[in-house]
């Protein structure tokens, strides 16, 4: 997929023939339809839709030859932020997906100078990261929820695992008991791999999280929890 957008890119730069039409047309067709699919992943569904925005700037586009300069960069910015209404660190990612593909570009022989290589991204806006009370934590642990709620009870208990843990909801839904691991001392481990990056984590299971694990544990479930 890397490649075909490479070869997009390059479609865009040097204009538009008929096999790249048929190039531009089936990445479009293949990154809407990944956008849409509920079996991928956040991060997955997040490229694909900057890969359908960025095609469909580039369309408006296909008549100009791309310059060498920062303009058409910042062109795709206010596109970007004007038109899909993003916020500056949305814009700022997709810009720095946009700097890569170029580099790649020309360090494979796609590109014949290394496009928008001086093009500073936009500054990363400064906030204060919330965080949940403690007061509110406790709030959301101790309500009483109906047998009936079955689903509210999971999403609860899901979220409490994650506070536990540090787990994302995407790894506490797959890991199984394959990823649980008991060390020397007694103590049980979860070891996953990260689905939005692949890397490696291992986790020491508190107390709280164990109760929630038995609370839902079925031998006839691949799953530590029934999602």
């Amino acid at each position: 997929m890397k490649k075909l957008l490479l070869m997009a890119l390059m479609v865009c730069m040097s204009g538009i023939s008929a096999n790249g039409q048929e190039v531009y047309n089936e990445i479009l067709r293949l990154s809407r339809k990944a956008v849409k699919d509920p079996s991928k992943s956040a991060q997955v569904k997040k490229i694909n839709l900057f890969k359908v925005d960025g095609l469909n700037y580039m369309a408006m586009k296909t008549k100009e030859i791309m310059p060498d300069s920062a303009v058409t960069v910042l062109d795709y910015q206010a596109f970007a932020m004007e038109e899909k209404g993003y916020a500056i660190d949305t814009v700022r990612h997709h810009l720095a997906i946009l700097k890569k593909i170029c580099r790649l570009a020309y360090k494979k022989g796609y590109a014949e100078k290394c496009h928008f290589q001086h093009f500073a991204l936009p500054k990363q806006s400064e906030r204060t990261p919330w965080a949940l009370s403690r007061e509110s934590f406790e709030k959301i642990r101790d309500v009483e929820i109906p047998a009936y709620r079955k689903s509210h009870m999971l999403a609860r208990d899901l979220f409490l695992f994650a506070c536990y843990t540090g787990v994302s909801y995407a790894d506490a839904v797959s890991i199984t008991n394959e990823n649980l691991y008991t060390d020397d001392n007694g103590a049980l481990w979860l070891k996953y791999r990260r689905k939005k990056n692949e890397h490696r984590a291992s986790v020491k299971l508190l107390p709280e999280a164990l109760a929630l694990l038995e609370k839902y544990k079925d031998e006839t479930r691949e799953t530590l929890f029934p999602i």
